[in-house]
């Protein structure tokens, strides 16, 4: 099942990136959650989950919806014809921009560090970046420099958050209205500017505005100073 047009696609919030950095930046939109039946955020809250942005922007329309849930259904019915086109798609980048920064989990947060280790062996030029909400890929990804991973914080993982920060590693938090200039007692600096994680210092929060679904949270997965 491949009836979509691309993987790596642009957003809004890619375009930024592109304007905000020198580097050509692509995204993986897949349909979130268990939208299409199988889980693809398996550490997602229920916060998370009522606040997802799948339908926001562009994922508001039926056939950005309708390709979503084709890539989805693709990966997990064919994983290996899958990962053939995301390879094939990769390659094709490369030869046309010189600094390329890929992020694979869009509306996903799956384990694609396996593939990373493959492409990065032939690769070694693109950046490739992600937002998790699981402490062991945020880890794990601590030994892959190419491989930048922001953790996301939710109403259920701030110990997890604190851990994070300790080990250098940078979280993402929703904030309702404003951003604090410090948070756990950490710097935040303002997330919506662009996407471009990897170019962030390290041991910082990633503040991002409340938008769409997550305006009316309740549930603590946005913050209120």
């Amino acid at each position: 099942m491949s009836n979509y047009s691309y993987l790596l696609g642009k957003s809004a919030k890619i375009d930024k990136s592109d304007k905000y950095s020198d580097y050509e930046n692509f995204i993986m939109y897949l349909a979130p959650s268990d939208e299409s039946g199988h889980d693809v955020c398996p550490n997602a809250s229920a916060g998370c989950r009522a606040a997802c942005l799948y339908t926001a922007g562009r994922g508001r329309f039926t056939a950005t919806k309708t390709a979503r849930l084709n890539r989805t259904l693709h990966y997990i019915s064919n994983r290996v014809d899958f990962i053939y086109r995301l390879t094939t798609e990769v390659v094709k980048l490369t030869r046309k921009y010189s600094k390329l920064a890929i992020r694979l989990n869009g509306t996903s947060d799956l384990n694609w560090m396996p593939f990373l280790r493959k492409m990065h062996q032939q690769y070694p030029n693109i950046v490739w970046y992600d937002y998790t909400k699981n402490p062991k890929f945020a880890l794990a990804a601590k030994e892959m420099p190419y491989y930048h991973v922001t953790f996301s914080r939710s109403e259920d993982n701030e110990e997890d958050c604190k851990q994070m920060l300790a080990n250098g590693i940078n979280v993402a938090v929703v904030f309702r209205k404003e951003l604090p200039e410090y948070y756990l007692g950490h710097k935040v600096i303002d997330g919506d500017v662009s996407d471009t994680r990897f170019l962030d210092e390290t041991g910082m929060i990633i503040g991002l505005i409340a938008k769409g679904k997550a305006k009316k949270d309740k549930s603590g997965f946005v913050v209120d100073l």
